[in-house]
């Protein structure tokens, strides 16, 4: 007899691929440009490609567009 416990189970990264390709919309929090280093987060609407990945189309005057382009580790 088969029990729960026996069952296949999802890898954590199969799981969150699902929960990403089963929704479309999200928060997305940045580091804001003022105040300085304030936590600052926003609704965001994204579409996955073929892998699950969440694809991003962002306003260049939003805010949080702002806040990403300070971070020097995106700059790169």
């Amino acid at each position: 007899m088969i029990v729960g416990a026996d069952l296949p189970r999802a890898t954590p990264a199969d799981a969150a691929r699902t929960m990403v390709g089963e929704s479309g919309t999200g928060s997305l929090s940045t580091l804001a440009v003022s105040p300085p280093d304030y936590p600052f987060g926003s609704v965001v609407s994204y579409a996955t490609d073929g892998d699950g990945r969440p694809l991003f189309i962002i306003s260049e005057i939003a805010e949080h567009t702002r806040n990403l382009r300070r971070d020097p580790l995106l700059r790169s």
